[in-house]
């Protein structure tokens, strides 16, 4: 469950915990009533269920608390606001976690704080999905952001969200709509870039997914290099659970290595308070965010 806004986004990702699942959200419900907690109760409750796998029966998105669309009406439409410290960015719903991926808030956080990373370069973000990081590079003061995704509904919205903002930024947005494991080299062709992010989908679905996904991880990393200014900073991202921290991160420093970089600096950012990660919930450390600080070539 996501709360985005006055929102609460429930996914279920099976019919069969149903049941089960309005059965937490309404104990939640009920323990926000306790002011003590200092936790409002939402507005709504949007029920958004994933797309459908396998046999389980495809259901259908609802509201379980809120204004209610009457029979026969446009699929529902939720609009919301989030605040990133001194950023406002819309979202719509129902949409993949709206569209922003609250797990991305470390490094969200990081480039924020850190603004020596995008101050007054060129930067690039590789599947930049609806753009909240690269508005957060924009804020962080960049010359330019180039956004790539294979997506052009999700570039059209990230363009829409531009055009309402009203923060005096002289950072000029470059948006390309490219299938990135296909087309990579065409984005990178002839150009330097001092703060690259490279943050693809998940690689890996299944178990038997893991060797060409870790191929993969390894093309756009090593390709992105070429288009890495001197003393720039690498980000690599994955949201694949089947690939351990470690192994990326060998992978990522084995590459350097081959192709001559040195860096200043690694950090791996840990996980946000709400994405924990526990002995018993291995699952639950799936997400990784590896920067390469002042990259330079020996």
């Amino acid at each position: 469950m996501d709360k985005i806004g006055g929102t609460w986004v429930v996914r279920i990702y099976s019919s069969s915990l149903l049941a089960y699942g309005r059965w937490v959200v309404w104990n939640l419900f009920d323990l926000c009533k306790n002011s003590k907690l200092g936790e409002p109760l939402p507005s709504r409750i949007l029920f958004d269920p994933p797309e459908k796998t396998g046999d389980d029966k495809k259901l259908s998105e609802r509201i379980w608390r809120g204004a209610k669309q009457s029979k026969g009406e446009t699929p529902i439409v939720v609009r919301e606001t989030i605040t990133l410290q001194n950023i406002k960015f819309p979202v719509e719903l129902p949409g993949q976690k709206g569209g922003i991926f609250l797990d991305l808030r470390n490094l969200r956080k990081f480039l924020l704080e850190k603004k020596e990373i995008s101050k007054g370069k060129n930067c690039l973000h590789l599947f930049s999905h609806t753009g909240l990081t690269s508005i957060c590079m924009d804020s962080a003061g960049a010359r330019s952001v180039t956004s790539v995704d294979g997506s052009k509904e999700a570039l059209d919205s990230f363009q829409r969200v531009l055009s309402l903002k009203k923060d005096g930024s002289s950072c000029k947005h470059r948006f390309v709509q490219k299938n990135l494991f296909r087309e990579l080299e065409d984005v990178l062709k002839d150009q330097k870039f001092g703060l690259i992010v490279i943050d693809p989908p998940n690689l890996t679905p299944d178990a038997k997914s893991r060797k060409n996904a870790l191929k993969t991880y390894a093309h756009l990393f090593g390709s992105s290099l070429s288009s890495l200014e001197e003393s720039g900073t690498i980000i690599l991202c994955s949201c694949s659970g089947r690939i351990a921290s470690e192994e990326l991160e060998s992978l990522a420093k084995n590459i350097l290595e081959a192709h001559g970089w040195k860096y200043e600096k690694f950090e791996s950012l840990k996980p946000e308070d709400d994405h924990p990660v526990r002995t018993q919930f291995p699952e639950g450390n799936y997400f990784k965010v590896h920067i390469y600080e002042n990259c330079k070539t020996s």
